[in-house]
């Protein structure tokens, strides 16, 4: 039977020489070892070495912080407390102790599970601080399934169940499209080989000669460059892929032979178009809008008993005047007014967030509420003093407002969901009613003779209550500001990723710095989007998934496609040797398959912060802010999605594999994922199914609409080496229908686009 005795207690009494077993730590944290973390249990293994477990350098740390403070002689602790003396009263200030930390993070970080003894069908979520009869588990990580984890919210149940289709959907096209992989194969002129494995199957053309055109100038005496010349545009320096030979005195280039049957692939992957579009509109606008009602229904939350007043009556002040209104509805269990306070309270949080820096620079027995004079002999003290001071200034202007008595948010919550519903209904009516004050209007209850503006509100966790306040005005001021930055970190992204393209040498290099600023863009972004106010966190997401979106878009995607040469598609486009753009998306996908998973789960600095700094830190408060996990982002995740799908679709024409390596990447993504979910990240807050329904309605649905679009133009781009054979020799032409604007896109199309000078008439 295990010891009760409080853990804190125990602790206490533990000498840094004699640190605990396994067996004895698993007793006093009160957790089974089979329970605990791997992690965890390297942890506290580790924990018995004085290189790793740093107490006693902690400890004569702290003692000579105290002896600099008291004017006093440093000894040597032995204990796990430190005794200070001061006015005759013992005061103890225990060492902080890893132990305590990794118990915080798998009982409080970390989402657990309500154990129950019997019939245990699915795993129903824990709320953090709440005690149930039989316990508390971490979640498994491979029994929890896509359905158990809709109790992390509606937001992420529909995320794990769109990764889920997505994979289906994708594989089931790559499977179609093993035949076009096949002929692609067989035209291609590349052999199976270990070192063209990933462009194997690919529109990727080896099968190529070098040839003589005929309409072409050269560029300069004593230069090795020639090339065609177009109507109004005068001769310049031309593409490396023109070659000039000063001895035949001939302009060469290369040429493609590779001729794919077009018509049987063209059947093959325009049948598996046509079975993407209809499997995302059953996945998207059938089967998630029912999943959103389905978990909405299973788990009932505060929400779907309460009402949300909107545009309030500014004075309206009194909470018991609303419950007296609502009372007619039903029996009313809470009603919360917001304040238009939101200054003051972020000053107030301000101060408070400074007295808990003041308290951990102050040596162990000194009170952040002792005498002002007593706290400044302390040099460390002095700055944050200085800052405590001026905010309190501030708090004590912003008290004398007299807007922050406004009211402008009310949240009534009953006591059954009828009752709710019963409110809406009876308070619902139109801006247009509202505003003309229509005859309908007359039957809508009156509070304080205004007609109320009430709607449903999203979950307590997901309301931003510091942007409840604001104006639109002011929103508006902020959304173009913030997408103006984003504009500028998009922009900038792309100009890098193009320069390293131009100036780095191998096939991976590029691909490798994509998924670097992949991972680096969200940070960025995240810090434009502080600058916005939302007043639900679904609408917070949705904006940041839209900044994150588009930056993941420009730099996996579309920079790749506008800084590669027509003619460097399917092959080096020129008789040096260089990278297609074939290649490249091969080893995109490569990087999205390994190096995005492994720096999610190898994180350097998540070791760090637990087995480095922790270890180190100065006091149990700092050692478990190390130990509150990485804020878990819905919109970026969601955008991780996106990129892929969107890569995938892009590419699929002229690189069929995608279907599969994008089958395979959502896959991986989603046992990272869950196991990032379960074991890494903190516990978010129970968003909606704002950013599903955005991502869904915007951009999978121009996912697919590319994925059309460049159907056309890849397939009308062949042989994409702007050569034309007339009478056994050979021109320069102009294949680019993309570059001319033309849609829709068709191989006759290349006779209507701008060509070079001296072309024969009936080519």
């Amino acid at each position: 039977m295990k010891d009760s005795t409080p853990l804190l207690k125990k602790m206490g009494k533990v000498e840094y020489s004699t640190l605990p077993t396994l067996d004895v730590i698993e007793n006093d944290l009160d957790d089974e070892l089979s329970e605990m973390t791997p992690s965890r249990r390297v942890a506290l293994w580790l924990s018995r070495y004085k290189w790793y477990n740093c107490q006693d350098q902690t400890a004569k740390i702290i003692k000579t912080k105290i002896a600099d403070f008291r004017h006093t002689d440093i000894g040597s602790p032995s204990e796990n407390a430190i005794l200070v003396a001061e006015d005759e009263n013992s005061i103890l200030k225990e060492i902080p102790d890893i132990r305590k930390s990794w118990a915080f993070y798998e009982n409080i970080t970390l989402p657990r599970y309500v154990v129950k003894s019997k019939n245990q069908k699915g795993y129903e979520r824990a709320r953090p601080g709440e005690n149930y009869e039989e316990g508390t588990k971490l979640f498994p990580i491979f029994k929890t399934k896509t359905a158990d984890l809709a109790d992390f919210g509606l937001g992420i149940g529909l995320y794990f169940k769109t990764i889920v289709g997505l994979a289906v959907m994708t594989g089931v096209a790559g499977l179609f499209n093993i035949f076009v992989i096949v002929k692609y194969g067989e035209s291609s002129g590349t052999e199976m080989s270990y070192q063209d494995i990933l462009i194997y199957g690919s529109a990727f053309c080896t099968n190529t000669q070098v040839v003589n055109i005929e309409n072409f100038v050269r560029s300069g005496e004593g230069d090795d460059q020639c090339g065609p010349v177009y109507e109004g545009v005068p001769p310049e320096t031309y593409l490396h892929r023109y070659t000039y030979d000063q001895e035949t005195q001939t302009c060469q280039v290369l040429k493609n032979n590779c001729v794919p049957d077009f018509f049987s692939m063209g059947i093959v992957h325009y049948m598996s178009m046509l079975f993407i579009i209809c499997a995302m509109y059953i996945m998207f606008f059938v089967t998630q809008k029912k999943l959103a009602i389905q978990y909405d229904e299973e788990e009932l939350t505060a929400s779907d008993y309460s009402v949300q007043v909107t545009h309030p009556p500014k004075r309206a002040i009194n909470p018991d005047e609303w419950r007296d209104f609502f009372s007619q509805f039903g029996e009313v269990n809470s009603c919360t007014v917001v304040l238009n306070n939101e200054k003051l309270v972020k000053a107030l949080v301000t101060r408070r967030r400074f007295v808990d820096q003041l308290e951990l620079v102050l040596p162990p027995g000194i009170d952040v509420k002792a005498d002002e004079a007593e706290i400044l002999k302390f040099k460390d003290a002095q700055p944050l003093m200085k800052k405590i001071k001026d905010i309190e200034a501030e708090i004590i202007e912003l008290s004398k407002d007299k807007k922050i008595d406004e009211v402008i948010n009310v949240f009534c919550t009953f006591e059954t969901e009828n009752s709710q519903r019963k409110a809406l209904a009876a308070l619902s009516c139109g801006y247009l009613q509202r505003t003309l004050n229509m005859k309908s209007m007359a039957k809508i209850p009156k509070f304080l003779d205004e007609h109320l503006v009430v709607q449903e509100p999203s979950e307590p966790t997901a309301i931003r209550w510091d942007s409840l306040d604001e104006t639109w005005s002011v929103r508006i001021r902020e959304r173009v500001i913030s997408n103006f930055i984003s504009i500028l970190i998009i922009a900038g992204g792309a100009y890098v990723v193009s320069y390293i393209n131009d100036h780095a040498d191998g096939q991976y290099t590029t691909s490798i710095c994509i998924s670097f600023f992949n991972t680096m863009i969200p940070m960025f972004c995240v810090t434009a989007n502080s600058y916005e106010s939302h007043s639900a966190e679904g609408s917070y997401q949705s904006s940041l998934f839209m900044k994150i979106g588009l930056a993941r878009w420009v730099n996996t995607v579309l920079v790749y496609f506008f800084i590669t040469p027509f003619t460097g598609v399917i092959n080096h486009g020129n008789i040096a040797e260089d990278i297609s753009l074939i290649q490249l998306v091969a080893s995109l996908f490569i990087s999205e398959m390994i190096i995005n998973p492994l720096s999610y789960i190898l994180d350097p600095f998540d070791f760090y912060y637990k087995h480095i700094a922790a270890p180190r830190a100065l006091n149990q408060e700092k050692m478990d802010s190390y130990f509150k996990g990485y804020e878990f982002s819905l919109a970026e995740r969601y955008t991780s999605l996106t990129k892929l799908v969107f890569l995938c679709f892009f590419y699929a024409t002229i690189y069929p594999a995608s279907y599969l390596f994008c089958s395979l990447s959502l896959v991986i993504i989603y046992c990272q994922d869950k196991y990032l979910l379960l074991r890494r990240w903190q516990q978010a807050p129970e968003s909606g199914p704002e950013v599903a329904e955005f991502s869904r309605d915007y951009f999978f649905t121009t996912a697919l609409v590319m994925h059309a679009v460049m159907t056309s133009y890849w397939w009308s781009g062949f042989p994409y080496d702007d050569v034309s054979e007339i009478d056994g020799k050979y021109y320069a032409v102009n294949q680019d229908i993309f570059d001319e604007h033309i849609f829709p896109a068709l191989p006759e199309s290349q006779t209507v686009v701008r060509q070079p000078k001296d072309i024969p008439e009936d080519w």
